[in-house]
């Protein structure tokens, strides 16, 4: 069996893709299992030499080179002719399965060019039209429900696992047995502080980290490691200035990723945003204090190692340097995270400010009980999509019934466009628009019965979710008034 993994996103994303390879492993142990990365990020796939047969280094120089070529006329039918090439040579692999992790636009085509006729895909690909194939239920889930200013409470990891059909078991994140590269520090225990990002929006800033150390030293005497690539230089030197060297070890942009491994398996913490040592910490089992703002779902990416807290702000704003330090030093006292009586209301409310979402989303994909809550507001949206949904199954069956598509579908758009802005209106509601139009978009290009028939299909579905949340909240609003 021949097997081919897309992962063209950054470092972080490969890490969080370990676990799935490392099931595929176990369940497919003479299999050929090869990865395709980036080469800027195909450090990340260090130490996978026992689970990957091959690392595949998409040629990204190669193909955009021609395109800063001035004097070259056919920069980019050459671009395209350099990119050809390389598919074509990897298509001659013929892949049994070919697993997206990637889930983006450009990896979508590269999956449907690279499949044969009897591969099977998991993850986006595209239809013989061009347009968007959601095959199976992750991939339709994660463009309905994943990412930013959305609900999503499953992480990544375990999404990329269940994608390739392995269930996510503890074990699959345990790679403190790697055989890895030993980095000696000068000292035996310490901490690590991460002071970079993978994106600028999602750092901490520097006088804040400077700040948190002020505090922490006034009370501990546990070294700290500082780690970072060469963009946060300045950033380091600001903030170790004036701390001694058995206090504060710089190691910005002194460290490769495989030496990272050495450094946090051995450190007693990791404090970072969201970036690859988070993720690199969790593979090491390695406690982690993750502050996490807006820009970032820690729910998605945030840290699985055992002991570890997320420290969640809308913005750095919120997150004093004093609650960072305090935390810190409650870990050292107490070896846990529960052990803070530091107030934990930042965290709470992140986490159940969208209960309700999450609790429709488990209820649309996961047969949990339905969610229940007494809103005025919500009730009349779902009571306006019902109505709305009842117009549009009433054009879907004149279509049929006078066989006239044209002469209905005015309406029916209209509609469609309705049942988004009343969504809008109530955004608690978006998981379900969300679903909505990804089932829409999940159906191919078929003749018109079929694609009439599975539309109806959708619309029934979303009458009989509608009418459940609806009885609900009517049953409730009886005994409130009762």
């Amino acid at each position: 069996m021949k097997i081919l993994i897309l992962q063209l996103a950054r470092l972080g994303d490969i890490y969080l893709t370990w676990p799935m390879i490392k099931g595929l492993r176990e369940k497919f142990p003479e299999a050929t299992i090869d990865i395709m990365v980036r080469p800027r990020f195909a450090a990340a796939c260090a130490g996978l030499n026992t689970f990957i047969s091959n690392i595949i280094e998409l040629p990204m120089a190669n193909i955009f080179k021609p395109l800063f070529d001035l004097d070259n006329l056919n920069s980019i039918n050459d671009s395209t002719n350099q990119l050809e090439d390389f598919l074509n040579l990897q298509a001659k692999n013929n892949y049994d399965w070919i697993i997206n992790s990637t889930f983006s636009p450009v990896s979508s085509y590269l999956t449907h060019y690279l499949a044969q006729p009897h591969t099977k895909i998991s993850g986006y690909t595209r239809y013989s039209d061009g347009y968007l194939s959601l095959p199976d239920d992750i991939s339709a889930y994660f463009y309905a429900q994943v990412g930013i200013q959305k609900f999503n409470r499953i992480h990544l990891s375990e999404l990329f696992c269940l994608l390739a059909d392995i269930t996510p078991n503890n074990h699959l994140w345990n790679f403190r047995d790697l055989e890895i590269e030993n980095f000696k520090l000068p000292f035996e225990e310490y901490i690590v502080i991460h002071i970079g990002a993978s994106q600028r929006a999602k750092t901490f800033p520097s006088y804040k980290w400077r700040a948190t150390l002020t505090n922490y030293f006034k009370t501990e005497s546990t070294p700290v490691v500082l780690i970072g690539s060469g963009e946060e230089l300045k950033d380091s030197d600001f903030i170790s200035y004036g701390f001694t060297e058995t206090q504060v070890l710089n190691l910005t942009n002194k460290t490769s990723l495989s030496q990272l491994f050495s450094i946090l398996k051995n450190s007693k913490l990791l404090i970072g945003c969201d970036s690859a040592p988070i993720h690199i910490a969790t593979l090491m089992n390695t406690p982690t204090l993750n502050i996490s703002f807006d820009s970032v779902n820690f729910w998605e990416t945030g840290p699985k190692a055992e002991k570890s807290r997320v420290l969640y702000g809308s913005s750095e704003v919120e997150i004093p340097s004093e609650t960072v330090s305090q935390l810190i030093t409650n870990f050292l006292s107490h070896g846990d995270f529960h052990a803070t009586v530091l107030n934990d209301q930042l965290l709470l409310e992140k986490v159940h400010s969208h209960d309700y979402s999450w609790k429709l989303i488990e209820f649309i994909y996961m047969n949990k009980e339905f969610p229940i809550l007494l809103d005025s507001k919500i009730n009349l949206a779902l009571e306006q999509i019902f109505e709305t949904n009842e117009i549009m199954l009433h054009q879907l069956e004149s279509m049929l019934k006078f066989n006239d598509v044209e002469r209905f579908k005015g309406i029916y758009n209209q509609a469609d466009q309705i049942i988004e802005t009343i969504v809008l209106l109530a955004p608690e509601l978006l998981p379900i628009l969300n679903w909505y139009q990804t089932e829409k978009i999940k159906i191919g290009p078929e003749n018109q019965k079929t694609i009439f028939n599975k539309t109806q299909k959708i619309h029934l579905t979303l009458k009989d979710y509608i009418t459940i949340l609806m009885k609900k909240g009517a049953e409730l609003n009886e005994q409130s008034v009762g």
